[in-house]
């Protein structure tokens, strides 16, 4: 199904229900739900100048936040491919960036601590601010963004907070139709 809602798995008849009403029956059924940001707990991570990029959408609404507030500094939560794509774009618009990983080096799950430092390196010699072992404890403004306090106690004033710390799977039809899930929604 492209551009409609599957509501409704019914696997025992192999049908499945659109949010319109409409069924369709299958023969073999590939679930391709997506997945949505996950959200650390963190407090102020409502505040307007927060975001995550999942959809295209999401990044229209960066860039109008970029160009409509006059951003000097923006802190990305998470060094992955997301994160350090981010920080390499930002940097190239002038604006001060600072990648904070809970983890000790950036793309935990692509490279080996050693590779990483290479690619660390290269980074911080384009002006990317580094805050590896460490994880944002809070983000506070009146309203909108203005400052982030990490764990190590810096705290960073900001304009802008990107969250990209990884995904959970939409697994709701799934679990609706009784599939078996595993830990990691797959």
């Amino acid at each position: 199904l492209v551009n409609s809602r599957a509501e409704k798995l019914d696997n025992t008849r192999r049908e499945v229900t659109t949010a319109d009403g409409i069924t369709f029956p299958y023969d073999t059924l590939v679930l391709a739900t997506g997945a949505k940001p996950v959200m650390p707990p963190i407090s102020g991570i409502e505040l307007s100048g927060g975001f995550t990029l999942r959809k295209s959408g999401d990044a229209v609404d960066i860039l109008n936040w970029l160009n409509t507030r006059r951003v000097r500094a923006a802190v990305l939560l998470g060094a992955g491919p997301i994160g350090v794509e981010i920080a390499y774009l930002a940097v190239r618009q002038g604006i001060r960036v600072y990648v904070v990983e809970m983890l000790d080096h950036i793309l935990p799950k692509a490279l080996d601590p050693d590779m990483s430092a290479e690619v660390e390196s290269y980074m911080q010699s384009h002006n990317v601010e580094l805050r590896l072992k460490q994880r944002i404890e809070s983000i506070t403004g009146n309203g909108n963004v203005e400052a982030v306090a990490l764990s190590s106690g810096e705290k960073i004033d900001t304009q802008m907070v990107l969250i990209s710390a990884g995904v959970k799977p939409n697994t709701e039809l799934a679990a609706q139709a009784s599939l078996k899930i595993g830990k990691l929604g797959l």
